[in-house]
């Protein structure tokens, strides 16, 4: 099996500087990328995964996907943002395996502004190579987010995966077709209910809701990145028409796909 952080690949999906008042604020947002804060000024708050977090100056924030966010400032709050991916094996969330903490004090790390700072630049400019360096930087500030994890714990993790990453694989390359749990069940040479039993206890999903997660994933990145129809976006996803697509999309992120494509990539954090 491949050591997890040698599959590590990072996306940034956009990163920006934003002054931001109280009408910044949401409710059970459940965004499929990651996000991490950096507060410059101002004060605000923010919840997800059981925990609330006290927006404050000089902090780094970390919000995993999928987390249920609550987030708002009750005055006027400056945010240094990112929204991005952080995915091992092509299509499991790091953060959904390795335990990380979810705040950083800039007293702990010395030149977080910096980096944070540096890696919005790049990200904004049209230069190859700092492409390359924001991602550089957006690594070495998420590795911060991991330093309590020692290597002994991430080889048990590795043990753990090792029989699901041919199921990983499939899936990562075959989302056009449909993929009963059976078929997963044999890649990861087990017994149907054992290993849906296993899978939904070691990746806190079912399997069937699993593969549901990542063609909608799919989706979004079809819906904001390209004009595809939407016939022709249920048709590559493996659902049987549009109709079918659209219910599926709707139940999962709470809007149809035409609304989710009207609104575009969000420009705030």
């Amino acid at each position: 099996m491949k050591n997890i952080l040698s599959t590590l690949r990072v996306d940034i999906q956009i990163a920006m500087r934003s002054k931001l008042g109280t009408s910044w604020r949401a409710r059970n947002e459940n965004m499929s990328c990651a996000k991490i804060y950096y507060i410059v000024a101002g004060k605000g708050y923010l919840s997800h995964n059981g925990g609330r977090f006290e927006l404050v100056p000089g902090n780094l924030y970390l919000i995993p996907p999928r987390s249920g966010l609550f987030y708002g400032t009750h005055s006027k709050i400056e945010i240094w943002w990112a929204h991005f991916s952080a995915d091992i094996f092509s299509c499991l969330d790091i953060f959904d395996v390795i335990p990380c903490v979810y705040e950083i004090s800039s007293a702990d790390r010395k030149n977080l502004k910096k980096d944070i700072g540096g890696m919005i630049d790049c990200f904004g400019s049209g230069i190859t190579g700092r492409q390359i360096k924001a991602k550089a930087l957006l690594l070495s500030v998420l590795s911060s987010f991991f330093d309590g994890t020692e290597l002994a714990s991430l080889k048990l993790i590795e043990d753990s995966l090792s029989r699901f990453q041919p199921v990983f694989e499939y899936i990562h390359k075959n989302q056009g077709e449909r993929m009963p749990v059976d078929r997963l069940a044999r890649l990861a040479k087990l017994e149907r209910a054992y290993f849906s039993s296993l899978f939904t206890k070691t990746f806190k999903i079912s399997p069937s809701a699993y593969v549901r997660q990542r063609k909608i994933e799919r989706a979004e990145f079809m819906l904001l990145n390209t004009g595809t129809k939407l016939s022709s976006i249920a048709g590559d996803l493996g659902f049987s028409d549009a109709f079918h697509f659209s219910r599926v999309f709707k139940a999962v992120k709470g809007i149809s796909p035409v609304e989710f494509r009207r609104r575009g990539i969000p420009l705030s954090p």
